[in-house]
């Protein structure tokens, strides 16, 4: 089935998360960069469910952070140029295809800002564990990740079963 090719028109709103998500991306890359040089040789880069570094790895992985959340970021912002191409929980209808097309981007937009927010939290996370700063953060650290990425998600579906209100 061809979807109406549309394009919402971008709001306030959403401006305001792409600007924030730009913004957090530019500072994982400042923050490991400007970190980079006072790391030891290898730093923790796994943990377990209360925050626990388990894992270590030379630092230059750190790098991996804000390289794989760019790339993600920018997919996801190119893609969202394109609602027509989305799969949606509901039939897409010329009644119905604006309210669905505002709805995903709205959730992609939000999914990616929370996506950023984790990987920058993840390589903060990572150096103050290299510098043997591991408090309670890390207890903290999965359900908040978990909460950043399924919140969207979630408000996103039950919108869009709404229909075109």
């Amino acid at each position: 089935i061809k979807q109406p090719h549309l394009q919402p028109a971008r709001n306030w709103f959403d401006y305001l998360l792409e600007g924030l998500g730009w913004l957090i991306l530019l500072g994982t890359f400042w923050f490991t960069i400007s970190s980079y040089a006072d790391l030891g040789d290898e730093i923790p880069t796994h943990f377990d469910a209360l925050g626990n570094p388990n894992g270590y790895s030379k630092k230059a992985v750190l790098f991996l952070m804000p390289i794989l959340s760019a790339i993600l970021y920018t997919s996801l912002y190119i893609l969202n140029f394109y609602p027509h191409t989305f799969n949606y929980p509901v039939r897409i209808t010329p009644e119905n295809a604006l309210h669905q097309y505002r709805t995903a981007t709205r959730m992609i937009r939000s999914l990616n800002l929370s996506m950023v927010v984790v990987f920058a939290l993840i390589s903060w996370k990572m150096v103050r564990n290299a510098h043997g700063l591991n408090d309670y953060i890390g207890v903290f650290l999965l359900p908040l990740i978990l909460l950043l990425v399924f919140v969207p998600i979630g408000y996103g579906l039950v919108r869009m079963g709404r229909g075109t209100k």
